[in-house]
């Protein structure tokens, strides 16, 4: 039987079960809905077609079977929040596929990696320059950094196992406490932080733009990013104390990389113009959303 064939009957066969199997408590209407989330929810980790496609037909479901309104089940798209996560997604996408990302961390490292010590400030550094713009705590200390992380310590000859202390058992743990720092200091740092920012408007009718939950997160942040490697450092003191080897990785990956694409130049200059748009949005008055698709059709 094909791979994609088997993972579709297992997205599909406890959909059906809940579907037509009486649930003692759920009504005919609950229950299928119980059924489609629950087959949503397998699909996303049986991957037999792409993301965007289960969650699609689980609507397209909902609609066709009468489960749920057709305007309830698109009322989700009305929400600005859901639009803002998806346009700070896009933008982690472009960072990733254009390498923007990896370039940035590289040049940070280069620049300002002088001893272990400074370079877990300067992945710190990193992570803080690019949680505006990759809002997912996973993606970019997953996706991006964990990966530069690695590469870093494997270079200076430290690897998971007898040699993990010589170097990369405190780039990673820098690495970690970092990157949920950052994702706590902006309203797209992660996911989570604007359906808390609508929970604050929606309950105690306090507005969070991006500059206000910047504003109040940037100081206990930066003392956090200040102290946190220093305290890594201290109670997993790394054997490896020179970063020479590190920084001669890094001018490799940079050559390998070459000058700035074309691409790179305009997602550079877009994330700056949305950036700013972002903290100006008290004056001008465009939600943040607007601001985010604005720099995603440019």
């Amino acid at each position: 039987m094909p791979r994609t064939l088997q993972r579709a009957l297992i997205v599909i066969t406890p959909g059906l079960a809940i579907w037509f199997l009486p649930i003692a408590g759920l009504a005919p209407p609950q229950r299928h809905l119980l059924a489609v989330f629950v087959a949503t929810i397998v699909a996303l980790v049986a991957h037999p077609v792409p993301m965007g496609v289960s969650a699609i037909t689980a609507m397209t479901l909902l609609a066709v079977t009468r489960t749920l309104p057709s305007a309830r089940v698109l009322s989700g798209f009305a929400n600005l929040t859901v639009w803002l996560v998806f346009s700070a997604f896009l933008f982690a996408r472009a960072i990733t596929v254009t390498q923007l990302g990896r370039r940035i961390a590289f040049l940070i490292i280069r620049r300002f990696g002088r001893s272990s010590l400074s370079l877990g400030y300067s992945l710190a550094v990193a992570d803080l320059v690019l949680a505006p713009f990759v809002p997912s705590d996973t993606a970019r200390g997953g996706g991006i950094m964990a990966p530069i992380v690695r590469s870093v310590a494997e270079a200076e000859g430290s690897l998971p196992g007898p040699t993990a202390a010589k170097l990369g058992s405190f780039l990673m743990l820098v690495g970690f406490h970092s990157t949920y720092t950052a994702s706590a200091m902006f309203l797209t740092g992660m996911a989570a932080n604007p359906l808390i920012a609508e929970f604050a408007q929606k309950i105690a009718h306090v507005e969070l733009s991006w500059l206000r939950w910047a504003s109040g997160a940037i100081v206990p942040g930066l003392l956090s990013i200040a102290l946190v490697p220093l305290l890594i450092y201290k109670l997993v003191p790394p054997s490896e104390t020179e970063a020479a080897t590190a920084r001669a990785g890094a001018d490799r990956v940079l050559a390998d990389l070459g000058p700035m694409t074309r691409r790179e130049w305009m997602l550079l200059a877009v994330m700056v113009s949305v950036m700013a748009g972002w903290i100006t949005s008290p004056w001008h008055g465009l939600h943040n959303t607007i601001v985010a698709l604005a720099g995603v059709s440019t």
